[in-house]
């Protein structure tokens, strides 16, 4: 059904094109041209981040809360949330200890400096005056020991709020709210989408060819970028005999991460090519096509093969030669043998 109903668009749009045959399509057009690239194969690749990191629990404890996945949060705000009654509990200890001590070494300080006084005039002994102040220093040190412990406390109470480390986009969840975990288990997976990457095992034949700073294709269905090679890792999988490849993506990519994609890796040194603008590549499921400027003006569908690429252009194999043009907008809605009208600009077509 699904295929009758195709089928019958075509042919209603077909009628209609035939029914005004004096009246062109507006297109665009550009010239195919001839350009030096590298013969290049399509590497299957993954989106990936160069910062992708298991949180996980530094102490022990009850879950309160844990965030869900696809949220995006801030650096430094929450994530998780454990159980923080023990260490409230334990930090008010603390707390109550210093202000006895405190109280106390007070107290010590008034009674060192009253034997002080004594002992200028022959009143006490200078021995006492000096288990005084030991015993005065005792409790300084105390105090200091209490404080140490205090601030311990609120290191282990801050332990309880798990934070982002970086802007993260949570994409998975390990645990659940209301379970009891224990240290160093992972919590949840979250990932930077500020740096995404194409992540890429190459042929070992193709290292030659690849350089830190080149800029190669990548592309997810039929949306095109060009990334810069970021790493290219100097150890080969004996099995595959390839090696991995990272590439950067633009900032303000939209793709998934995980999502499958490919890139166009340089198989051998530059030569001539063939080369269209890739906005001029139609892509169906029964093949690869342009279409070309023919006698008088007339649409005519060309299909082709796209190879690799360069910056807003792709080098393409079949019936085109140097110089013929080829519509880079308004392709989607021709048809063959449809009249075409030239525009001297671009113009947006939806």
């Amino acid at each position: 059904m699904k295929h009758f109903f195709s089928a019958a668009l075509l042919l209603l749009v077909a009628t209609a094109a035939m029914a005004q045959p004096g009246r062109p399509v507006a297109v665009a057009v550009e010239q195919v041209q001839v350009r030096l690239l590298s013969p290049s194969l399509w590497s299957p690749a993954r989106v990936a981040s160069r910062r992708d990191v298991r949180v996980a629990s530094e102490i022990n404890g009850l879950l309160r809360s844990v965030a869900e996945p696809g949220t995006r949060v801030a650096r430094g705000e929450l994530l998780a949330q454990l159980d923080d009654t023990y260490w409230q509990l334990q930090l008010r200890t603390d707390e109550s200890r210093i202000l006895q001590l405190k109280a106390r070494l007070k107290y010590m300080d008034a009674q060192l400096e009253r034997l002080q006084q004594l002992s200028e005039t022959n009143s006490t002994s200078r021995s006492a005056l000096e288990e005084q102040a030991a015993n005065r220093e005792a409790i300084a040190q105390d105090l200091a020991s209490a404080e140490i412990a205090r601030d311990r406390t609120r290191y282990e109470l801050g332990k309880t709020r798990i934070v982002a480390p970086f802007d993260a986009l949570v994409v998975s969840r390990e645990r659940q709210a209301g379970e009891y975990v224990r240290t160093g288990e992972p919590l949840l997976r979250a990932i930077a989408r500020d740096a995404l990457e194409a992540e890429a095992d190459v042929p070992l034949s193709a290292v030659p060819y690849l350089a830190n700073d080149a800029v190669l294709t990548v592309r997810s269905g039929d949306q095109f970028v060009e990334a810069p090679v970021r790493q290219l890792v100097p150890a080969t999988n004996p099995g595959s005999r390839t090696v991995k490849l990272l590439l950067s993506l633009p900032a303000d990519s939209d793709w998934i991460f995980g999502a499958p994609i490919q890139v166009a890796v340089p198989t051998a040194a530059p030569r001539e090519a063939l080369v269209v603008p890739r906005d001029a590549l139609v892509l169906r499921e029964t093949g690869t096509f342009v279409f070309r400027v023919g006698a008088e003006g007339i649409a005519e569908r060309i299909m082709v093969t796209a190879g690799g690429g360069e910056s807003d252009w792709i080098s393409v194999s079949g019936p085109l030669k140097d110089g013929d043009q080829v519509v880079v907008r308004g392709a989607e809605r021709l048809l063959p043998g449809q009249k075409l009208k030239i525009l001297p600009a671009p113009l947006n077509v939806n």
